[in-house]
């Protein structure tokens, strides 16, 4: 479907009315500290549909040594998934440079590579990887000196399916990281699906393949997992997944899973708090647009936008859709307020990918990113309006309206690209937030943040009753007369992990005058007075650590 505006109208109308009140910059680095990543999507005359769907990214500290390491998944050729191109490893020394250590480390992987999810599913300390495949995925152990064991078959959960995104997140709030898997197609190379004609094959609709059901893992405390997909009651909708999120979404301490779908409606399963699920889809309002329409669901972000104590989810979508934002107007039900915030005009010429709400000048409230690229890689030939490789979209939140201050972001500077999974994260400890975006077929873009910012602190949890990585934690702080909130979560985006530690930007205030933490064990703690400008530290139960100070906010 084309537009309703071209791409130029769309980016006049952005200038017309958007209206940035201060300098917006981030600063690509790929070429400049040792990033040599190139993503090979290993394209064939076949045109498989997997080609199109690009890679993921995480960001994670697996050696703790205070720094944001990066993982790159890539693309195999479909001929012989075991000659991959080559997943990447590459660890942060620390000094603004990084080496690739992927082979020391030994995630190089065998199969074509989708998504990946981080977190410490044994509770030994350490960041374990799950990489998710077209074809049968991946559990890397942490071995805590560099290197990574493949305990894949031995753990019970290498789901051969077409995989996409996946999360680790407590469900029963027992203590240790149980597994949520999105799967996407019921596709086979060995008999595919023709589309187009023997001189001008062309990549198919997913309408013309049938879903496959996700799957869920039950950790079960012994480095195994058990597969409780039926019974927790999320195995019978076939919905074309693509983008996952986490959060508790009505406060009652057990995690909901919201799932985009590609053409299907999104899923939102509420957490019954016995190891299962209620599918609560239809009546949530977050299943379909304002116009009761099954999107292209592709990345999913959530946070309060508009601080008013409840979690909102925004979706990316197809060209000529909006991408979508559900406000919740009160627990799990939500609603699609896309034109009134903003931000329905300028995604239409755009197919969204990867997406992050985050406070990028540390103002105190959500800005928003989203990283696009479209599908056709022969569309050019053939449309005045539309290009394969496309310009993301930086907005900036003014008052729970969102303005498109892209243009003036630098986050195009070095051109377009076909972009797909994006990770959030503090690359360089500065306090402020960076991104990477992977990009279908070319090089990564590493954006390091250098706007003007706020006052910011951050604080890394360690939970101790509650799951190590303290996914599912809780926060909430008072800045200013006005409440905020975050979860501890490494999942989201499209295929990608982001930064688990938890950034508050608090604009000219100094201080917060209180935060919150409530951890999944239900313990809960109240700090009072933390000053800006540091990381802190909170294992669960124990004080608050001031840390590392941050250098001095920028002018």
């Amino acid at each position: 479907m084309k537009p309703l505006f071209p791409v130029g109208v769309v980016s006049l109308l952005s200038l017309l009315f958007g209206s940035p009140n201060k300098s917006v910059f981030f600063r690509d680095v790929s070429s400049q500290i040792g990033v040599d990543f190139q993503h090979d999507r290993c394209a064939t005359k076949h045109k498989y549909l997997v080609e199109t769907m690009g890679s993921g990214v995480a960001l994670f500290d697996f050696d703790n040594d205070g720094h944001l390491d990066i993982y790159f998944t890539n693309g195999a050729r479909l001929v012989n998934p075991k000659t991959n191109s080559g997943n990447r490893l590459y660890r942060n020394l620390g000094n603004g440079t990084f080496a690739d250590v992927t082979a020391v480390s030994g995630t190089a992987g065998t199969g074509y590579g989708m998504g990946v999810a981080c977190g410490d599913y044994n509770n030994d300390g350490w960041v374990d990887l799950y990489v998710v495949n077209f074809g049968k995925n991946v559990l890397y152990r942490n071995n805590g000196n560099g290197t990574f064991t493949d305990v894949t078959d031995s753990s019970g959960v290498g789901d051969a399916r077409w995989g996409s995104s996946a999360a680790f997140f407590d469900l029963e709030n027992d203590g240790d990281l149980d597994l949520y898997v999105v799967n996407y197609l019921e596709y086979s190379l060995e008999n595919p699906k023709r589309c187009g004609d023997e001189n001008n094959r062309a990549y198919c609709h997913p309408s013309h393949f049938p879903g496959a059901p996700d799957v869920l893992y039950r950790n079960n405390g012994d480095g195994t997992f058990t597969d409780i997909s039926r019974i927790a009651g999320v195995d019978g909708l076939k919905g074309k997944g693509l983008g996952i999120g986490i959060w508790d979404f009505d406060d009652d301490g057990f995690l909901d899973v919201y799932i985009a779908n590609d053409t299907e409606m999104n899923l939102l399963y509420h957490n019954k708090g016995d190891g299962s699920f209620r599918d609560i889809s239809l009546q949530s309002g977050a299943a379909f647009d304002e116009n009761g329409i099954a999107e292209a669901g592709m990345g999913v972000t959530i946070g309060d936008y508009d601080q008013d104590g409840r979690a909102d989810i925004f979706v990316t979508n197809f060209s000529g859709e909006t991408n979508t934002l559900y406000r919740q107007e009160k627990p799990l039900f939500f609603r699609d307020v896309t034109h009134e915030a903003g931000l329905a005009l300028p995604s239409l010429p755009y197919v969204g990918f990867g997406t992050c709400f985050f406070d990028y000048d540390a103002d105190s409230d959500l800005d928003l990113f989203v990283a696009n690229g479209h599908i056709l890689d022969n569309l050019d030939a053939y449309s005045d309006s539309i290009t394969y490789a496309q310009p993301n979209l930086l907005f900036e939140n003014h008052g729970g309206r969102f303005v498109d201050v892209s243009t003036g972001s630098s986050i195009n500077r070095e051109g377009l690209f076909v972009s797909r999974g994006t990770a959030l994260g503090d690359l360089d400890n500065d306090g402020d937030l960076d991104l990477v975006v992977s990009n279908s077929g070319g090089r990564p873009q590493i954006l390091l943040n250098e706007t003007p910012q706020g006052n910011r602190l951050m604080i890394q949890l360690t939970g101790k009753e509650s799951n190590r990585s303290a996914i599912g934690t809780r926060i909430r702080w008072v800045v200013n007369g006005r409440v905020s909130q975050a979860m501890v979560d490494s999942s989201g985006s499209y295929l990608s992990a982001k930064d688990p530690r938890i950034f508050i930007g608090t604009g000219p205030a100094t201080a917060l005058s209180r935060l919150e933490v409530m951890w999944p064990s239900g313990k809960a703690q109240a700090f009072q007075s933390l000053q800006t400008g540091f990381l802190y530290r909170l294992t669960e139960g124990n004080e608050i650590q001031k840390t590392r100070e941050f250098r001095s906010a920028r002018p």
